[in-house]
């Protein structure tokens, strides 16, 4: 079978496209998802830098927004799936399974969203606006941000016994709690009445990275990117502490030997 792939929006429209893949160890399943996908023009294929390896799929050179990995039926529900997917170029996977209940591996295995087959317009609709939003948060700043070249050194935290002075090289991590932060300096956290997004406009940006839409950590504290059981990647900070990362590693591992 010919595969119809979907053309490149026009540079005027107000939503770039989606680099996108669809893989699955079931040829069929793989070609239906793609042919209900193919509905949404906004998504620009690029499975032609798929392989297929014997120990399970691997997303090769073609850097992707989003991948599609169909569950056939038989493994939807598995603990451990006889599938192993290595998306190191791709910041989000999206399970799609005919099982409701496959929800939970889906997410335990850290994906970012999960589709109920045979796909809905306005669910499908719903997760391509949300990629593009977490994709937006890990752009870094612009000019436009109005971030000034070399942001503030010390940070006022305000809390009930008065106010702590924070320099941001002493910043281990920081982490989003709704309309607030929470920061963390060695042993204390300090709680700020801002989003997330504030403020690492007020941070050095060579210092800090955003490694999910929740979490921005001190690229000097960074001691290791741990593959976990899922082919994801988790981040390890000098202290101890471990995050999920959300980013492509090769972008990860780029900022980290420019920092």
């Amino acid at each position: 079978m010919q595969e119809r792939k979907a053309s490149r929006l026009p540079s005027s429209d107000p939503h770039p496209g989606l680099r996108a893949a669809v893989v699955s160890s079931d040829e069929t399943e793989r070609w239906n998802a793609r042919e209900a996908l193919n509905a949404f023009t906004e998504l620009v294929w690029v499975d032609e830098g798929l392989a297929q390896r014997p120990q399970g799929l691997w997303i090769g050179d073609a850097k992707t927004d989003v991948v599609f990995v169909v569950l056939p039926a038989k493994h939807a529900r598995s603990s451990a799936p006889p599938w192993t997917l290595i998306a190191q170029n791709s910041p989000c996977i999206v399970i799609v399974s005919d099982d409701r209940e496959a929800a939970c591996t889906a997410f335990e295995a850290g994906a970012f969203d999960f589709l109920l087959s045979p796909l809905k317009k306005e669910r499908v609709s719903l997760c391509l606006n949300r990629i593009r939003r977490f994709l937006a948060e890990l752009q870094p700043p612009t000019r436009s941000d109005h971030r000034p070249p070399d942001p503030h050194r010390r940070i006022i935290a305000r809390h009930n016994q008065g106010m702590s002075v924070l320099r941001t090289e002493q910043i281990e991590w920081v982490e989003a709690a709704r309309n607030y932060v929470v920061v963390q300096v060695a042993q204390k956290s300090y709680v700020l009445r801002e989003t997330l997004t504030q403020f690492e406009r007020r941070l050095p940006q060579r210092r800090f990275l955003r490694i999910n839409r929740s979490t921005l950590v001190n690229i000097e504290l960074i001691s290791e990117l741990r593959p976990n059981d899922h082919g994801a990647y988790e981040v390890v900070l000098a202290p101890g502490k471990m995050f999920p990362l959300k980013r492509a590693i090769r972008e990860v591992q780029k900022q980290l030997e420019t920092a």
